[in-house]
């Protein structure tokens, strides 16, 4: 929450096209981030997991959640969360 307040107070500045080479504004433009979050239940032995991908303006571009059966350790649902996350943003051609 205090990172979505600090962001939502910041004001966006958009370079200049005329000021930037036109590869450095594409870079700018397509910045995003994945965020996850993992629930271990041991006793039913699966992982859930659920992800979210916003863009440089905190919008939201795309969400999943999915259920994984296993037994795994918080840490280890924390590392498939990430490969999971990065693999869908290599599926739907995000740069990472």
């Amino acid at each position: 929450m205090a990172e979505f307040q600090t962001s939502a107070s910041k004001k966006l500045v958009r370079p200049s096209l005329g000021k930037l080479p036109h590869i450095v504004y594409l870079l700018v433009l397509y910045v995003f981030k994945l965020n996850t979050d993992v629930v271990v239940r041991s006793s039913e032995r699966f992982v859930g997991i659920g992800e979210v991908i916003c863009d440089h303006l905190e919008c939201v571009v795309a969400c999943w959640a999915l259920k994984l059966p296993g037994f795994f350790s918080p840490e280890i649902g924390e590392l498939l969360a990430i490969r999971e996350g990065l693999r869908i943003c290599l599926v739907h051609h995000f740069l990472v």
